[in-house]
């Protein structure tokens, strides 16, 4: 994890293209949920998978104690339709 913070700081801090950060959250979004599993839920999952499917690049969790968000970070040429 600490790899993946160091790498999102660099895309963020350069002239790299935005979306790698995207690309990123989604790698850090899986080696979390390996490390803890019951960090998703069925539920969740449907709603990442079909974020990404529609174009997505990344997310994640925000929020804890039975109640928050899912961030997505998704190109603005795709944000109306997964918002819809």
């Amino acid at each position: 994890m600490g790899e993946i913070v160091k790498e999102g700081i660099e895309i963020l801090n350069s002239e790299i293209d935005i979306c790698q950060f995207g690309l990123l959250l989604n790698d850090a979004w899986l080696a979390k949920k390996e490390l803890r599993p019951k960090i998703s839920n069925g539920y969740i999952e449907q709603i990442y998978t079909h974020a990404v499917d529609l174009g997505a690049l990344g997310g994640k969790i925000t929020g804890a104690g039975g109640g928050g968000f899912l961030l997505l970070f998704v190109p603005p040429h795709k944000q109306r339709i997964i918002a819809e």
